[in-house]
């Protein structure tokens, strides 16, 4: 059933709500939202509503993708992945990845979280903010390592009850730096994998 649903999860709007407690709009300023994986666009459209804002979305699945362009400012159709995006053109990327494994170029086989990831992470501006939703158990070393070399003030956050029950979602929230030349610290966040009970409750943002 995952796969026929090409690994949708839709964000729960209560725990966009408790996100949206956490982030501040800069003022007079009209920000570029992406959602490189947007599906009915309804997570983002919740983010922008009110805030000044331009919600652009990607999404491969095409009925998905109409009932998004209802709600965005401009949505592609398509893969993501062949899509052609201006680099540092969005002030927020908001990332729910579909939970699938796929096979790669090479014939071996990739995660859809590390690889949303790494190839939508040019499109954000430095200093603008991430919001990258995933299983709290795919926070994998090699994803940690990404994020720690690539953002500032990370957090983490664990989806309310009820949420994290039944698909067990964390948002990791942080603000895009240039790369150090010296690794970062990625322990802290691996730990977590092991740990999920430590990690804060969206309420508390």
């Amino acid at each position: 059933m995952n796969n026929v649903r090409l690994g949708y999860y839709p964000t729960d709007p209560d725990n966009i709500s408790l996100l949206l407690r956490g982030i501040q709009f800069p003022k007079g300023v009209t920000t570029n939202l992406l959602d490189p994986c947007c599906g009915c666009g309804k997570a983002l459209r919740q983010i922008a509503q009110g805030n000044n804002c331009y919600a652009y979305g990607v999404e491969l699945d095409e009925s998905r993708a109409e009932e998004a362009q209802t709600r965005l400012h401009r949505v592609g159709f398509g893969s993501f992945f062949y899509s052609r995006v201006s680099h540092e053109a969005f002030h927020l990327l908001f990332l729910n990845p579909p939970y699938l494994s796929v096979l790669n170029e090479s014939g071996g086989r990739a995660r859809h979280e590390k690889k949303f990831l790494v190839e939508s992470l040019c499109h954000l501006m430095y200093g603008g903010l991430l919001i990258y939703v995933i299983p709290y158990y795919r926070m994998t070393q090699d994803i940690c390592r990404i994020l720690c070399d690539n953002f500032d003030d990370l957090t983490v956050w664990r989806f309310t009850d009820c949420e994290f029950k039944k698909f067990k979602q964390i948002a990791v929230l942080g603000i895009r730096k240039h790369r150090d030349s010296e690794l970062s610290d990625a322990l802290w966040l691996e730990q977590y994998t092991s740990n999920p009970a430590a990690i804060p409750n969206l309420t508390e943002l």
